[in-house]
């Protein structure tokens, strides 16, 4: 009998026999298609008992040779093909085509890209059969794409339409759920939602689809407006923070998102009922809440009329839409008080603004000749500034009973500035940009640290930092107050022992050393905690002999932090520090890091490991050191290393060149590394 006829006569099928398994091994993966219609009435398999025979494979061959399908049928035709639709009004409809009056039921028409499944919706709402399905359709993407679309022509124009397989799945409860249920798949949440709706009654899908076959199916990965709600009521009612925390956050990047979405649609929302987590970890009805303006940097403490904003690190999170569509109030500038008192007028400031004119404007113009037209603008714009120096200052808002102390401001209506303190702690940075502001500058010419710099420092280094920025310095200073940084003088003590006369930048010391200390100790902690290492603070004990300790995977480091200006070529390191560093059992982990600086403008930072390992090694090898500029017999000398009595004259203190040791003196070093301010 040929296999022409044979495929028109009846053959015996597999019924009631679940524990026999027939497998057809095709060119993908082999199907246990019992397996998945064992739950439905499917009764279409062949019957075990042709395969129990010794020619089971012949008979497998046969099989296929006249039709038998070896696993899920697919008609994927994807050559033109002549389709009649008069049984798919449905389909018609779905794809947009028969309201249109350009259809005739009983015509055939060309149909590209044909795909459909058999079988598929007569089980698709079993969940077991649905699962396993597609399962296997998740495995058989390579074959063929299932989103691709169909093309149908009609009165010789060519349409690009969902194909059939598309319309059977979006339209009927083709999605197996947690529940155990098959919807359709736009009434379904993505499964990538599962951990965050599993306390819900919210249908999600059971199965992972990937993101492709997910986006074509059109599951949910959106929360609707009234879904966000009802779970953020019940995280309202039974809220424990370290359980629930992670839940709330979700909801309300869900909320950002719907906002992102649709972000000239009002709530419509009964406001009353909601609730949010304030700063006092509680949640409070919305109408008692209030937002601080992120742009004012305030910590919300723990007020319970505040609302807290959640830990959130996305660029396109923003909060405060969330707060604004809810109609939560928002506390800006206007409604906040400034508290202060004892007001004196500051006449430092003023003072030394008026003094440093000339060089802030041969700054700003780079020539002592253009300078006049600056000097007379911050002069006339100093005037009109008022600048007080306060014992208290405070934000103060009476809406929520708040207060957090400040320690300036600039009330740019009154053209008055106010500080506490010193006015050149580090705590005052921003009073560079307040003046900058007050003194009708450019950010973009000099920045609030540079003018800082330009006041606190001596008229001397301010020379000295325009000359080496190639600035015309010409009548800043006498001529005889302009001390030329290479000359260094030297004489003979009583004992027989050289002495260096250098200036004050060449000591190893500087204006506002506790200041320029911490700068220098912050900006040392920030690199050691991005090598991932612990970091503890202990510059407040001299006697341990450095400032920082340094812990990573049970290895401990000792950093003693040197901050110094870029134009002064010593270091000062203090006979404790020495100890420590030469002890045996620290001379490994002993490090130097050095913080050069220019004004609050980082040049670089070295870190020298190792330091008395490191030291001894560059002592040895003087021989290959550059040549110096000091020449023979000379009034000049280039020191290595010296000492210096301390501040209080009872002690040495070891002046070491670290521009000539660990700048350049070691170039290819591991142990000595050069990093730049990212």
């Amino acid at each position: 009998m040929s296999p022409k006829k044979i495929t028109k006569s009846r053959i015996l099928v597999l019924e009631c026999h679940p524990r026999i398994i027939l497998i057809l091994k095709n060119a993908v993966k082999s199907q246990d298609l019992e397996s998945l219609f064992a739950e439905t009435n499917f009764n279409k398999i062949v019957s075990h008992q042709y395969i129990d025979n010794n020619n089971g494979e012949d008979w497998k061959e046969f099989f296929k040779k006249i039709g038998v399908a070896e696993e899920i049928r697919i008609l994927h035709e994807p050559q033109p093909q002549s389709v009649n639709f008069q049984n798919r009004v449905s389909y018609l409809k779905f794809i947009n085509v028969i309201s249109q009056g350009l259809f005739y039921l009983n015509y055939n028409y060309s149909y590209k890209n044909l795909l459909e499944i058999k079988d598929f919706l007569d089980y698709c709402i079993n969940p077991c059969y649905s699962t396993k399905f597609w399962q296997y359709i998740i495995q058989s993407l390579k074959r063929f794409d299932l989103t691709q679309k169909a093309t149908i022509w009609i009165k010789n124009q060519a349409r690009e339409v969902p194909n059939f397989f598309e319309f059977d799945v979006k339209t009927n409860p083709s999605i197996p759920c947690t529940d155990n249920k098959c919807r359709k798949p736009s009434e379904v949440y993505s499964y990538s939602l599962q951990s965050y709706l599993k306390n819900s009654d919210l249908p999600v899908s059971s199965i992972d689809f990937p993101e492709k076959i997910e986006s074509f199916l059109g599951l949910k990965r959106l929360l609707d407006l009234e879904n966000c709600l009802m779970l953020l009521e019940q995280i309202a009612n039974n809220y424990y923070f370290s359980k629930d925390t992670k839940q709330l956050y979700f909801i309300y990047e869900q909320l950002n998102n719907l906002i992102e979405n649709n972000p000239h649609e009002e709530f419509s929302i009964d406001l009353e009922s909601i609730q949010l987590l304030a700063c006092d970890d509680l949640f409070h009805p919305i109408s008692e809440l209030y937002y601080i303006a992120p742009e004012l940097n305030l910590p919300s403490k723990r007020n319970p009329n505040l609302v807290k904003f959640p830990e959130i690190d996305r660029k396109s999170f923003n909060f405060a839409k969330i707060l604004s569509a809810f109609g939560i109030k928002k506390i800006s500038l206007d409604d906040i008080k400034i508290n202060y008192n004892s007001e004196n007028h500051c006449s430092v400031l003023p003072k030394l603004i008026q003094e440093r004119a000339s060089c802030i404007s041969v700054y700003l113009t780079s020539s002592s000749y253009d300078k006049q037209y600056w000097i007379n603008k911050i002069i006339q714009r100093l005037e009109n500034l008022t600048i007080y120096r306060v014992e208290k200052l405070s934000y103060y808002s009476s809406n929520i009973d708040y207060e957090e102390p400040i320690y300036n401001f600039y009330d740019e209506q009154s053209n008055t500035i106010y500080y506490v303190g010193e006015w050149n702690s580090r705590r005052n940075s921003k009073l560079g940009n307040y003046l900058i502001k007050a003194l009708g500058l450019n950010y973009r010419e000099i920045t609030g640290e540079r003018l800082l710099d330009f006041l606190d420092n001596s008229m001397e280094e301010i020379v000295l930092y325009l000359q080496d920025s190639g600035c015309d310095v010409t009548g800043l200073l006498p001529d005889n107050q302009i001390e030329n940084k290479s000359e260094k003088t030297f004489s003979f003590l009583g004992d027989n022992s050289l002495s260096l006369t250098l200036p004050t930048y060449y000591q190893g010391t500087g204006n506002n050393a506790e200041y320029w200390g911490n700068f220098g100790e912050d900006k040392a902690i920030q690199f050691y905690q991005a090598l991932g290492y612990e970091v503890s603070n202990v510059s407040n004990q001299p006697q341990k002999g450095y400032d920082l300790e340094c812990i990573k995977d049970g290895q401990e480091i000792f950093v003693e932090v040197k901050t110094i200006s870029s134009s002064n070529e010593v270091i000062r390191i203090t006979i404790n520090e020495w100890r420590c560093m030469c002890h045996g059992e620290n001379q490994q982990k002993y490090e130097l890091f050095i913080v050069v600086h220019q004004g609050k403008s980082i040049e670089k930072y070295i870190q020298v490991k190792s330091v008395w390992v490191t030291l001894q090694e560059i002592l040895s090898k003087l021989d290959q050191q550059e040549l110096t500029s000091s020449t023979y017999n000379s009034e000049s000398v280039e020191f290595l290393i010296g000492f210096q009595r301390n501040s209080k004259n009872q002690l040495n203190e070891v002046l070491i060149n670290w521009k000539r040791l660990f700048d350049k003196g070691f170039h290819g070093s591991e142990k000595i590394q050069y990093y730049l301010e990212q």
